[in-house]
């Protein structure tokens, strides 16, 4: 994993930074108090929504040297490409002013954003169980 991140660093921290921006921001959109302030809503959306493509589009590209095999692979392609296209659903249902809609896809975005957070999770517990990372890496695309 080193080598594949050492021979494609700003892959990697251009994922990382723009995925950690969305993580911070996403919380807040779902705050009633500050949807009611619809510049600040719209202003952080407009931020969230840029971290996440910038995130989801280097992540796409990350996925090709994923640990694990096709599988990984193949998992973190669709999560990338999940990531994407609810993100830009929820632009489109906003953009024509059907804001069930978007909140609907912008809390299906989330939960892809949140993806990075219970990777982290299924880690530590594949760890804590005393796995070896080779023996269940493979499969966390997929359940987080």
């Amino acid at each position: 994993m080193q080598a594949a991140y050492a021979e494609h660093p700003w892959r990697i921290l251009t994922h990382v930074g723009a995925s950690l921006v969305a993580l911070a921001i996403g919380p807040w959109q779902f705050i009633p108090a500050l949807r009611r302030r619809k510049a600040l809503h719209r202003g952080l959306g407009f931020a969230y929504f840029l971290t996440v493509l910038v995130g989801g589009i280097s992540g796409l590209f990350t996925a090709f040297i994923a640990q694990g095999g096709a599988i990984s692979m193949a998992g973190f392609v669709v999560l990338s490409a999940f990531w994407i296209g609810t993100a830009l659903l929820a632009l489109a249902a906003v953009k024509g002013a059907d804001y069930a809609a978007h909140e609907r896809w912008a809390i299906r975005n989330f939960s892809l954003t949140f993806a990075a957070v219970t990777i982290r999770w299924q880690l530590g517990a594949g760890f804590a169980v005393g796995r070896p990372f080779e023996d269940f890496y493979w499969m966390l695309s997929w359940t987080c």
